[in-house]
C-alpha cells in the first residue's frame, strides 16, 4: 500500500523510515520524550531518527492568503 501511493504520487525518495523520523522530530518538538515513544533501548538509537536541524514554523498558506 504504501509503495503504491509513493508511485501515484510521483515520489521516489521516501521510505517509511521518514514517517518514523518526522514523528520523532515532532515529538521532540513538543516536549514528549521520542526514545520512549520509539520504544528504543538507548536514546543513541533514537537520535539516528531525530533530524539534528530547527525549522522555522509558519502559518498554512490559506491562512496566510486570509489574512
Amino acid at each position: 500500500m504504501f509503495r503504491t501511493a509513493k508511485l501515484k504520487a510521483g515520489v521516489e525518495d521516501f521510505h517509511f523510515h521518514d514517517i518514523r523520523a518526522k514523528a520523532l522530530n515532532d515529538a521532540k518538538r513538543l516536549g514528549i520524550d521520542p526514545q520512549k515513544l520509539a520504544g528504543h533501548a538507548s536514546m543513541q538509537t533514537t537520535e539516528h531518527y531525530i533530524k539534528r536541524r530547527t525549522l522555522e514554523k509558519v502559518a498554512p498558506i490559506q491562512e496566510r492568503i486570509k489574512g
